[in-house]
């Protein structure tokens, strides 16, 4: 999995906000689409289970989704934010928004599946 360039805005034991610098350059771009390149959804919710493994946040295996919504086209170049969460029921929640949007959110349930 290539990552885009980012850099970890804030973090706690519960928290934590990575800042991402989409480009076109990105592989993820390529055949979706010729003429319009939009961020594959499975792209962002692979970002986030992998943000929130690498940080503490999530554990090694995610069991389901749950609430996932595609609410704007990623379209670059752009910068997002990407907020987790851990939840009190041992869920991570994520969010990617700008200043303007929210582009997608969900929860990742953890464990075997």
């Amino acid at each position: 999995m290539e990552l885009p360039d980012y850099s970890i805005d804030q973090q706690t034991d519960q928290q934590a906000t990575v800042v991402l610098t989409i480009t076109e350059s990105l592989p993820h771009f390529a055949g979706h689409f010729p003429n319009q390149p939009v961020l594959p959804g499975v792209v962002q919710v692979d970002w986030a289970i992998h943000f929130a493994q690498q940080l503490g946040l999530g554990q090694p295996s995610v069991k389901q989704l749950e609430v996932i919504k595609f609410q704007q086209l990623v379209i670059p170049p752009t910068t997002l934010s990407l907020s987790l969460e851990c939840l009190a029921s041992g869920k991570t929640k994520f969010s990617f928004t700008n200043k303007e949007h929210v582009f997608s959110s969900g929860r990742i349930v953890w464990g075997n599946p």
